[in-house]
């Protein structure tokens, strides 16, 4: 009786017995941009041939909401399977890439065991993979000032915000500067601040402070778009007082001493700083009682703020004065002279602008 053949009969099915996401090019702080590339590997319980005539198998991937399929690569005869995927420009998913149940399909193609068993490929969904969240979108930031115009000697709150954390990318090589300079930057997250300083002695012309594009950075690597505070006005050259003299309307003079009932006026105080290319301004000021020094801006149609700083100069030139400067007036039976008299109007929160009118020394006001 002859021998029977031995007959090797294959009645197991490869079955996919897990699907991951297993890594990912260009990903910085677990975080995708355009260009990285996302590695899904399929496992079988073994090995599995792929045919791809008709079709390469794909992975559904859940990207921001949208369904994107990862295409077979690699590894037919073994039991893994890679699949990859690009990320493209436009995608976000803040809560990471996901996919449903059954997410391998065949695409066309067959996966097939070494005796032609066709693989078995459900599988149960995957949710949010907190390790694999997707930005592809460029942070911006509002460069604010608190500020509209400065004079000489003031300064601007400057505040950065962003509208991504751009962690240290960021710093004071990032901004460029018009007419002035920036303090050190502070603060962190999407917030940062800064003094603007004014170039001294602007008779007009504007500042501003830019942030650079593309000179800082988010989290996942995307550059930033540029923004500007936009312009400043600048006026930042203070007046200067040329000359100060008593003038015709003064009477009642004897002996370099004003009484009480006499009038003492001062004019001739040069603005020898035009504005708007207008002539020089003078400025007619007049001593009065009680109140220091007051005056008005002759002519001039311009700023309060130019008014003001010819003000403030002229209180400086009547401080400057000696004690002994023989121009005094009466006040309260004793001299005082005007040096005295423009620090106690500078006490007082004197003197304010006020409309040109004579003022008898020594009068109640």
């Amino acid at each position: 009786m002859g021998a029977s053949a031995s007959v090797s009969i294959d009645t197991g099915v490869p079955t996919l017995t897990s699907m991951n996401i297993t890594g990912a090019s260009g990903i910085v702080s677990n975080i995708l941009n355009e260009g990285d590339v996302v590695q899904i590997t399929a496992t079988f319980s073994e090995a599995v041939t792929v045919n791809a005539t008709g079709g390469n198998p794909k992975v559904v991937l859940n990207i921001g909401g949208a369904s994107n399929a990862a295409t077979y690569v690699s590894g037919s005869g073994t039991t893994d399977l890679l699949f990859n995927y690009t990320i493209l420009a436009g995608q976000n998913d803040a809560n990471g890439i996901s996919y449903g149940a059954n997410a391998l399909g065949l695409n066309g193609g067959t996966l097939l065991d070494g005796t032609g068993n066709a693989a078995v490929i459900t599988a149960s969904a995957r949710t949010d993979n907190s390790n694999y969240k997707v930005d592809t979108t460029a942070p911006t930031v509002t460069v604010g000032s608190d500020k509209a115009s400065l004079l000489a000697g003031q300064t601007a709150a400057i505040t950065f915000t962003f509208s991504e954390d751009p962690g240290a990318s960021f710093d004071a090589a990032d901004i460029t500067l018009s007419n002035g300079n920036l303090s050190t930057l502070s603060g962190v997250g999407l917030t940062r601040s800064a003094t603007f300083t004014p170039t001294a002695n602007l008779t007009s012309g504007n500042g501003s402070v830019a942030v650079n594009v593309g000179s800082y950075q988010d989290a996942a690597g995307n550059v930033g778009a540029a923004g500007s505070s936009g312009l400043i006005t600048l006026d930042t050259a203070a007046p200067t007082v040329l000359s100060l003299a008593l003038n015709a309307a003064s009477t009642g003079l004897l002996n370099s001493t004003f009484n009480a009932g006499d009038v003492a006026a001062v004019q001739d105080v040069e603005d020898a700083v035009g504005e708007d290319d207008r002539p020089r301004q003078r400025l007619h000021a007049q001593l009065h009682r009680g109140a220091g020094v007051g005056g008005i801006v002759n002519g001039v149609n311009g700023p309060r703020r130019r008014r003001e700083m010819c003000r403030s100069k002229l209180i400086d030139l009547l401080l400057a004065v000696p004690p002994q400067h023989p121009f005094e007036r009466a006040e309260h039976g004793g001299f005082v002279n005007v040096r005295q008299a423009a620090l106690a109007g500078q006490q007082r929160g004197q003197p304010v602008i006020q409309r040109r009118q004579q003022r008898v020394v020594g009068e109640r006001i």
